[in-house]
């Protein structure tokens, strides 16, 4: 049911002329009233996903969670280093 509904939800976008990069927040990536990061609409357990929603998820983490620029940038190099 997901799938359908980003797939209605692209067709859409489609329909109005949004042709740029998809930046739907379909994981609703939220912060909580205590600052927390929060996903509204996680990926299920083991379900695939595809790199380019893997990409937009990790973004808007980025987005919501970084207070600092560079807080995720060293983050990441760390993380690739390991």
């Amino acid at each position: 049911m997901l799938a359908t509904m980003d797939d209605q939800l692209r067709s859409a976008l489609e329909k109005a002329g949004a042709t740029n990069r998809d930046t739907c927040n379909r994981f609703a990536v939220s912060i909580s009233g205590q600052g927390q990061v929060v996903l509204l609409r996680p990926p299920l357990p083991f379900q695939p996903m595809s790199k380019a929603d893997a990409l937009l998820m990790a973004a808007w983490l980025v987005a919501l969670a970084e207070d600092e620029p560079g807080q995720f940038t060293a983050a990441l190099e760390s993380v690739k280093r390991t």
